[in-house]
């Protein structure tokens, strides 16, 4: 039997109810005391009462856990989900944008340069091959109305045989680096050293066979 709160009552109120030794006078002394008793009790926390108001508490706060872990998944499935591009598409983008160009313009300006023969320059040759023969028109027309990310390029050392370097940039430009004092093993990690694809292909394409990706 569980001897809780109300066990513990309905025992005095058998003992109250019973026959008992008391004398008359007395006895009414024993109900006052013995009902003051039962007030106590109802007064008293059982610890199984605080045990589930702590379940209670707890279950009320994970249920709110989970509520805004729901609306912040909401609000994340609503927000469209910008495209990563690459930085030379990111600039064509912002260029036009910035002269107040039109979505279809920037599209039909490379397809306009590129097939009809209009001699295309670098950029926009690079930006034809990503966008049509990559097949990125959705891509890019995504990237335009909703935002978008800049792909991380590749960095690479442009080094020779000997493992130094033989280019560099300074300035923002890059430039022949002749210097033998400049060992990859000691001055891998300077940035002057790390350049992109585009930037080593700019300079000269030849050097591109002497590109090596740097690592982490």
């Amino acid at each position: 039997m569980k001897k809780d709160k109300k066990w513990l009552k309905d025992e005095i109120k058998v003992f109250q109810e019973g026959e008992n030794m008391f004398a008359v006078e007395f006895n009414a002394g024993v109900q006052d005391a013995l009902e003051y008793v039962q007030e106590l009790i109802d007064q008293l926390d059982e610890p199984e009462v605080k045990q589930l108001d702590k379940k209670i508490k707890e279950l009320e706060s994970y249920n709110g856990e989970l509520i805004r872990d729901n609306n912040q998944l909401r609000n994340q499935l609503d927000e469209p989900q910008k495209p990563v591009i690459p930085q030379f598409v990111a600039v064509w983008i912002e260029k036009n944008k910035k002269q107040s160009e039109s979505l279809v313009f920037a599209i039909t300006h490379i397809y306009y340069k590129n097939e009809i023969g209009k001699s295309p320059n670098k950029e926009e040759k690079k930006i034809f091959q990503w966008m049509e023969l990559a097949y990125n028109e959705e891509v890019f027309a995504r990237a335009w109305l909703d935002g978008y990310e800049v792909e991380k390029e590749k960095l690479y050392h442009v080094v020779n045989k000997a493992n130094y370097f033989m280019l560099r940039k300074y300035d923002g430009l890059v430039e022949l680096h002749t210097s033998t004092s400049m060992n990859r093993d000691k001055h891998g990690k300077d940035t002057i050293f790390m350049l992109t694809e585009q930037e080593i292909k700019d300079y000269d394409e030849r050097f591109w066979a002497f590109a090596e990706e740097v690592t982490e």
